[in-house]
């Protein structure tokens, strides 16, 4: 898919419904892969609600402004990383979040699209690193993290009892 096409920026409130309904299909679809990280339950409607007052949530659009991918991007210092070693400790650090593309258009490269989106503009924001987690049992989402250069820390964190597996935490030196 041609990346020119698509255009990428904050998302509004107004898109509050579309992209509930996107995350909401994710969450069927990845539970119908046996991935039960995120179902119907999460995003909750007021992490949504958060991400978009804060503009926070960015959008992933068609030539048709059509929602096709969306991901949070911020600063905020996740409480379960406390622990993590990271390799950049010194860097100024963005985090990824909540990234989901369309199902129906899976295996389109959209994932790699937005990843470099969401790097360019960690960059755009001063950030020289961008630091994420992935469910580790989820071995394709993993191996697409590794391939687009993430270092993974080999370091665990668990984020409360609705999720039975543990999240494998990554980052990337975005000032080379």
């Amino acid at each position: 898919m041609n990346p020119t096409i698509w255009s990428f920026k904050i998302a509004s409130s107004e898109q509050f419904l579309p992209i509930l309904n996107l995350y909401r299909a994710c969450g069927k679809e990845m539970l119908a892969q046996g991935f039960a990280n995120w179902g119907d339950f999460y995003p909750t409607e007021t992490q949504i609600r958060f991400d978009l007052e804060h503009q926070h949530l960015y959008g992933l659009y068609d030539e048709n402004q059509a929602l096709a991918a969306v991901a949070v991007l911020d600063e905020l210092y996740p409480n379960a990383y406390q622990n993590i070693e990271w390799i950049y400790p010194s860097q100024r650090p963005f985090y990824l979040h909540r990234l989901a593309v369309n199902p129906q258009l899976w295996g389109k490269s959209l994932g790699k699209i937005i990843m470099g989106r969401i790097e360019q503009q960690a960059i755009a924001l001063k950030g020289d690193a961008l630091r994420l987690d992935a469910l580790q049992i989820n071995k394709r989402l993993i191996h697409f993290y590794e391939n687009l250069g993430y270092a993974q820390q080999g370091q665990l964190v668990w984020h409360g009892d609705a999720w039975p597996h543990p999240f494998l935490c990554f980052e990337k030196n975005l000032s080379l």
